[in-house]
């Protein structure tokens, strides 16, 4: 295991101690306070690993980033990492790359999923009702705070389109096919044939 920064300032100032127990070892609780607190994470973070990586470089891989730096290698590839998610989700936006994907169909599906419940159902309906339109639904009962769902929408939505955001209960015409008449919330349509 490699020395700690703080046992290594005290193996460099060892002809300082020859007082030091005098003084209740003063100079020992300084430098072990000083170097754990303060420079251990660079310490950690700058110095070369057993694999020979260099060092920093696991500031900038991001399989290998720690958790408390994911923002700041974020800053670097474009990607916003959701403040208040788990370090395991701010992780996949990181790898995702969304920013790269931003304005297509997929990056508005995916942007809103975070705060969906149930199946997660987002509808995407191009060019509706012209040409420089765009409708995204998503189902009430799955939807628990609209404010949420509608800024990642907009964060993911092309500049120059019109959007139009519905939360809807119950089922579209086009869903209610491949749904199966599905009818366990209390507020989808059943329809008797």
């Amino acid at each position: 295991m490699p020395e700690t920064f703080s046992q290594s300032l005290i193996d460099q100032l060892e002809p300082m101690f020859y007082a030091d127990p005098t003084y209740g070892n003063a100079l020992r609780i300084y430098l072990s306070a000083l170097g754990d607190e303060l420079f251990q994470t660079v310490q950690d973070w700058s110095s070369d690993t057993d694999a020979n990586q260099p060092g920093w470089s696991i500031l900038v891989d991001a399989s290998r980033v720690p958790d408390e730096a994911i923002a700041y290698l974020a800053q670097f590839v474009g990607v916003i990492v959701t403040k208040g998610m788990s370090y395991a989700d701010q992780r996949t936006q990181l790898i995702g790359l969304a920013n790269w994907k931003r304005g297509t169909v997929a990056a508005i599906q995916a942007a809103p999923l975070p705060f969906l419940t149930g199946s997660q159902t987002v509808i995407v309906k191009e060019r509706f009702p012209d040409p420089y339109s765009l409708e995204v639904m998503t189902y009430a009962n799955e939807t628990t705070d609209q404010a949420k769902v509608l800024a990642a929408i907009l964060s993911e939505k092309p500049a120059g389109l019109v959007l139009t955001y519905v939360v809807f209960s119950g089922q579209k015409a086009f869903t209610m096919r491949s749904s199966a008449l599905r009818g366990t919330p209390p507020d989808t349509l059943r329809l008797a044939i």
